[in-house]
């Protein structure tokens, strides 16, 4: 019901979407939020050595990964393989203090993807996109689950808005019950 209501989606409900938006796509992995940790207080909780399994080399192209900072807002990592490229993009759409605590993460994870595939050019940047910043404090978890359409290749909406806001909410709420 995080969905229909003006609040911080649960990490159920941002691995149920994710895992209906892209848990038939063959090219994308879904990580569940768990691997990752919260953020709490400037510090995060990393497993490695799950993380380093989850990101040895796979046949998929994309690997996404919901990250939840102190129960209340979500970043995210996006990982693109191609040939002997990876990137690793880090979002927050706020652009606030998480910032610096998820592009720590992502550094992390494109160290562990190097140390697992030699001669790979790693390239790690923050997630650029059309969408705008979130300027309320409820609706990241749209603003994350977008991000991650928009980095499979989805089209652009440009700027969100309010109403746009409303009705990614009511689809991903959708998505749901089907």
């Amino acid at each position: 019901l995080d969905l229909a209501a003006r609040g911080c989606l649960s990490d159920g409900t941002m691995s149920m979407v994710s895992t209906k938006l892209f848990g038939t796509d063959q090219r994308v992995t879904v990580v569940d939020p768990a691997h990752i940790g919260a953020v709490l207080n400037g510090a995060l909780t990393v497993n490695t050595n799950e993380l380093a399994d989850i990101l040895a080399f796979r046949a998929t192209e994309f690997i996404i990964f919901p990250t939840n900072c102190n129960g209340n807002h979500w970043c995210s990592i996006m990982v693109r393989q191609r040939n002997e490229t990876v990137q690793v993009c880090y979002y927050d759409p706020m652009r606030s203090n998480y910032t610096m605590h998820i592009r720590a993460v992502a550094h992390k994870l494109a160290g562990l993807i190097q140390a697992g595939r030699r001669g790979v050019k790693i390239d790690t940047l923050e997630y650029d996109t059309d969408v705008g910043t979130q300027l309320n404090n409820y609706n990241c978890g749209i603003y994350i689950l977008l991000g991650f359409e928009h980095f499979i290749g989805a089209p652009a909406l440009g700027e969100l808005d309010k109403k746009k806001l409303q009705c990614l909410r009511c689809r991903y709420l959708n998505m749901c019950y089907q």
